[in-house]
């Protein structure tokens, strides 16, 4: 098995989600939501990570996807950028 964390800032009105760098032009109101291949919400910055059952015959993909979600309203338009590190661990 591989056990998977995404680590990054926090968003300030919710935890749960990944910051977006802030800086001249950038959105406001918007973080990002990290998922699993198959919808499931991954937390960041928590140790326990998710974990992903490893196959030794066949190529092993780790497919994950982000989301923008709204966090206060009004949400400013801008760049939306942000940078996560991820580390995977093997069983």
């Amino acid at each position: 098995a591989a056990k998977v964390k995404f680590d990054g800032a926090h968003d300030g009105n919710d935890s749960s989600l990944l910051a977006i760098t802030q800086g001249s032009g950038s959105a406001s109101g918007v973080a990002i939501r990290l998922k699993t291949a198959d919808s499931m919400n991954l937390g960041l910055n928590q140790d326990n990570g998710y974990t992903y059952m490893l196959s030794s015959t066949a190529d092993n993909n780790l497919d994950f996807y982000a989301a923008y979600v709204a966090t206060v309203v009004p949400v400013l338009p801008g760049a939306a950028n942000a940078v996560a590190n991820f580390t995977v661990n093997y069983n």
